[in-house]
């Protein structure tokens, strides 16, 4: 059976589909005759659903005849593109007057499958999309109408003007997101004029790709600075990250109390890039430079890393992301040698770490450090657990040292002149050298301090110059003389 004109003008499919339909005219079609000229108004829509249909009918959709459907967000999903062709002949599509319905949907169905090579893969359809358009342009059967129009908005909206309303076209998706779309939008074929508009003027037409949602989320943790050596790490608040992806530019995530921060709406398959832009109030960590990684979620919330640096990893699902932060850690090198002369180098001294700092109320402290047997600094404590931990040792070139101080320590406050300092208290001295006094200023030092010089002076008698000790002696023999002979004598008259 053979359509009558009027149905002629219905002839858009809905091949943004699965198993497409042609459009169908309003029950209260408007009848008067069409303008020379119509607009075509395009609604990109966003389907989470491989099995969603919706049905053109050169009208205005809305509510629940969306089918759950929602506005192509281009500014979050990325720009895409259509293109406007007319076909010039029938040699592609036939003239609906002279097929039947079913046999003009047959036909509508199989140039679908010759237009995106019968593939769903989105880099087979557009290589088999871009063949056949370049094919049937030089050949002369369709003829490209206006310029492409992308769609850069958030309501997914797009327009040709001023387009002949007599002929038959093809509106093509011809510019998709590197990432994230799963196929392209299947193509448009309508006739003009439509026929049931309610508003003469501008047709409005319904393309939609699949996109799948998914979500993250992410923890946040750092070194602990009263336990450096703790393998288990503390959340971080406040913590920001620049998310981003080549779709939706980048937007700014802030950790919160417990360190974490939620990564919703991300879409599967997309390349984001995280990278930490700022520490918040957390001081005493290494810079942020270079904290940064690429990823991509799956349907199922899975977590595959494609870049990262050393501070990401991922939780026991697979599902979340953890970023840690190391602490700037400093220590000191020392050298003990011969006061009179520094070429001796001396063994066998020990010292702990003094920390004289203020705590925040600014009331002073005075702590000492902690180390492990491979002098790492592992906490503060009073002087006697510093002592029964591992003390530093001077070695037989005279060196020593430690490392693992958190940076953090150096607290400045310049509008008090409060700082904190760092000396070394010696618990032993080397054999035969005077242990040196607490107060002793060679002794100060700073987080950092290469090969400075600890200087001991021996034990020494007074032999040189002058009596020196024979006076001593002298005085002893004489004294020890007198008590004799008083002894002597006393005996004697006894």
């Amino acid at each position: 059976m053979k359509f009558k004109k009027i149905l002629r003008t219905l002839a858009v499919t809905a091949l943004m589909f699965v198993g497409g339909s042609a459009i169908n005219a309003s029950a209260d079609a408007k009848t008067e005759s069409p303008s020379d000229t119509i607009n075509i108004q395009l609604h990109k829509m966003k389907n989470t659903s491989a099995g969603t249909s919706l049905q053109n009918t050169g009208n205005t959709i809305t509510g629940d005849a969306l089918g759950g459907l929602t506005p192509y967000d281009a500014e979050k999903y990325g720009t895409v593109g259509f293109t406007l062709y007319e076909f010039t002949d029938n040699s592609l599509i036939p003239n609906p007057n002279n097929v039947s319905e079913a046999d003009y949907k047959e036909a509508i169905s199989a140039l679908t499958a010759t237009i995106h090579g019968g593939s769903t893969e989105l880099s087979d359809m557009n290589t088999a999309q871009a063949k056949f358009i370049k094919d049937n342009v030089a050949n002369g059967k369709i003829a490209e109408v206006g310029d492409e129009q992308l769609i850069s908005n958030k309501d997914g909206l797009a327009n040709f003007t001023s387009v002949p309303n007599n002929k038959t076209y093809l509106i093509l998706e011809t510019t998709v997101p590197e990432e994230g779309l799963n196929s392209l939008s299947s193509p448009l074929i309508f006739t003009l004029p439509i026929v049931g508009l309610t508003d003469t003027t501008t047709a409005h037409l319904y393309p939609k790709n699949q996109l799948d949602e998914s979500s993250s989320n992410l923890t946040k943790l750092g070194q602990d600075p009263a336990n450096p050596t703790n393998p288990v790490f503390g959340p971080l608040e406040g913590v920001e990250f620049t998310l981003s992806s080549k779709n939706s530019g980048s937007q700014t995530v802030t950790t919160l109390e417990n360190g974490t921060l939620d990564l919703s709406d991300l879409i599967a398959g997309v390349t984001y890039t995280l990278t930490e832009s700022s520490l918040g109030t957390n001081k005493g960590y290494e810079g942020i430079a270079g904290i940064t990684a690429k990823f991509k979620v799956d349907t199922d919330g899975n977590i595959t890393f494609t870049e990262k640096s050393k501070h990401f990893g991922l939780t026991d699902d697979g599902k979340g992301i953890i970023v840690k932060n190391y602490l700037k850690l400093g220590g000191a090198d020392f050298v003990k040698v011969d006061a009179d002369d520094t070429t001796k180098l001396l063994e066998g001294a020990k010292f702990i770490v003094k920390k004289e700092s203020f705590d925040e109320s600014g009331n002073p402290t005075t702590e000492y450090a902690k180390f492990n047997n491979s002098y790492e600094f592992t906490g503060w404590g009073t002087i006697d657990e510093a002592k029964a931990s591992t003390q530093l040792v001077s070695k037989d070139d005279g060196t020593f040292g430690f490392t693992g101080i958190p940076y953090v320590y150096d607290k400045r406050n310049d509008a008090e002149g409060k700082v904190t300092k760092y000396s070394l208290v010696e618990t032993q001295a080397p054999s035969g050298y005077a242990k040196l006094a607490a107060n002793d200023s060679q002794l100060n030092f700073e987080i950092g301090s290469k090969d400075q010089l600890i200087k001991n002076k021996r034990y020494s008698l007074p032999i040189t110059g002058g009596m020196g000790i024979w006076l001593f002696v002298i005085a002893g023999l004489a004294l020890m003389g007198g008590s004799g002979y008083l002894y002597y004598k006393k005996q004697r008259n006894a």
